[in-house]
């Protein structure tokens, strides 16, 4: 069944945090992190793990370049800054994919606050200045997969949508058979999902054997940000100790306004500001551009990449965002 975390019940867990000499402000949703665990062992490696929590970034704070072990989401809620040579703001979507090098992720002003939400176990950020987990990067079948902005649902299930409803509309979300695990996060408004009611920073996570999301806009309507992940791993998880995942169904066409009475649709200008909606970022372009119209890039990374992802270049410049 869905795992639902308001953001009342969150608040309680907010405390300051610290990664590779970076403060912050953390807020724990869903799932244990290296912050806050529940003493359990750590999942295998393939297993469906749903990891949400709500980092608050001090203003003009840099998180360095770095990977994870597990497929991840970020959704910028609240403040500006910038990841790699891109400009993010409330409603930016960023996806990597396991094992793919970002960043950095530079806090404007008045600060950055995004979640950060997985489907897996991770036990937190692999720096590329740390020439160890350089070397474990170039270890691992080459390849890099990174998505800014949203996106149609691809053969895959990777998908990302902005669903805005006036007060009372009905909201209907796609089958999460076709991937592996979706996010719901609500950026304004209220969602009215069973017996609860979801204010601003509410997240709802969704299994693939779970029905599809149902419920409706509060009284003050919904902007609500839906993300899910891919149903076939990015690198096959053989590389990294664990099962490949199942191939999902033939995907419907784009999901853009399905099920919303046609009030919903892809927020245009909820992505990184560098990206248009729906578009793939090229990693082993060395200009700031991106690729006409969604492409899967999950096979192969670029020429000389390997000299700044997996070789520790982290200046922006050099960045290959």
């Amino acid at each position: 069944m869905p795992v639902i975390a308001s953001a009342d019940d969150a608040a309680a867990s907010r405390r300051r945090a610290s990664s590779n000499g970076t403060g912050f402000w953390l807020t724990s949703y869903i799932g244990a992190n290296r912050y806050s665990s529940n003493g359990a062992p750590s999942p295998e490696p393939g297993a469906i793990y749903p990891m949400a929590f709500l980092v608050e970034q001090d203003p003009g704070a840099v998180v360095g370049a770095h990977y994870h072990q597990a497929d991840q989401f970020q959704i910028v809620v609240a403040g500006s800054g910038r990841l790699g040579t891109h400009d993010v703001a409330a409603g930016a979507v960023h996806y990597a994919g396991a094992w793919s090098a970002y960043g950095p992720l530079s806090a404007g002003a008045a600060g950055l606050s995004y979640f950060t939400l997985r489907n897996g176990w991770d036990p937190g950020a692999r720096y590329m200045e740390v020439p160890a987990n350089r070397a474990d990067l170039r270890a691992r079948p080459r390849g890099h997969r990174e998505v800014v902005g949203h996106l149609p649902q691809a053969p895959d299930g990777l998908w990302a949508e902005t669903f805005r409803l006036a007060a009372g509309e009905a909201l209907a979300g796609p089958a999460p058979a076709r991937g592996f695990g979706q996010f719901w996060i609500v950026l304004r408004g209220s969602l009215r999902h069973d017996a609860a009611t979801l204010g601003p920073r509410s997240c709802v996570f969704i299994a693939p054997e779970d029905a599809p999301m149902h419920g409706c806009a509060g009284a003050d309507g919904l902007e609500a940000v839906a993300v899910q992940f891919p149903a076939m791993p990015f690198l096959s998880r053989a590389a990294g100790g664990g099962a490949p995942r199942q191939a999902p169904p033939p995907c419907p066409p784009p999901l853009r306004g399905r099920g919303l009475a046609g009030r919903c649709g892809v927020d245009p200008s909820g992505g990184a500001t560098h990206a248009a909606e729906g578009e793939d970022v090229q990693p082993g372009d060395r200009r700031d551009r991106v690729l006409p119209g969604y492409q899967i890039v999950d096979q192969h990374i670029g020429p000389g990449l390997g000299q700044d992802a997996r070789e520790g270049g982290v200046a922006a410049r050099e960045r290959p965002q």
